[in-house]
């Protein structure tokens, strides 16, 4: 019971587009109804050791592939990983606490993997990835801003452009990062050539 046993954590996935979940990790330990306050309360709990891996998600898509690599995301750590179906990743959840994670199938473009992960500062980011898709030029993205934008890269693109118009892009630790100053759509296209 992911209230009452002290050692598992609620996790709930929903589809983030086709090749993308958004997966969230709860610490509710101590957690119950109180019918006399008719409110949810939260009782004694502590900090919760628990873990992630992307077949956490698997409901969310119509057909995992659990041969595929996934790059994640943790919103409130920035923290950006490459992993397997099955490979788990620990982390601490204070109490009454959350992460969320942002998870998207690697791609390849002529031989550099890839994945758009979205919005950076929010924490259901990923869902400013519209689509996605591969051309003679690039790696086009179809993003909504304003905000932060991220793509989990293994190398830096040698240019990013939105809206056709060349941007300066960061790249550090695999996640190259841009400015999406307006909102509505965007086309955001990187190249590694």
């Amino acid at each position: 019971d992911v209230s009452h046993d002290g050692v598992t954590a609620l996790k709930l996935a929903a589809p983030n587009g086709d090749e993308a979940a958004v997966l969230g990790l709860y610490n509710v330990q101590g957690g119950h109804w109180r019918r006399d306050e008719r409110r949810f309360a939260f009782g004694e709990n502590a900090t919760l050791a628990c873990s992630y891996k992307p077949r956490d998600a698997s409901v969310a898509f119509d057909a995992f592939d659990e041969n595929a690599r996934w790059a994640s995301y943790e919103f409130r750590s920035n923290a950006v990983r490459v992993l397997g179906a099955d490979d788990s990743v620990k982390l601490t959840l204070d109490p009454a606490g959350f992460r969320v994670v942002a998870l998207r199938r690697l791609r390849a473009w002529k031989g550099v993997a890839y994945a758009p992960l979205g919005l950076l500062d929010m924490l259901n980011g990923g869902g400013a990835v519209l689509s996605c898709d591969e051309g003679a030029d690039g790696v086009r993205v179809n993003a909504r801003g304003p905000g932060r934008f991220g793509v989990y890269a293994e190398r830096a693109p040698v240019s990013v452009t939105v809206d056709g118009a060349r941007v300066d892009a960061a790249f550090a630790d695999g996640l190259v990062t841009l400015d999406l100053a307006a909102a509505g759509e965007r086309e955001v296209v990187l190249s590694w050539e």
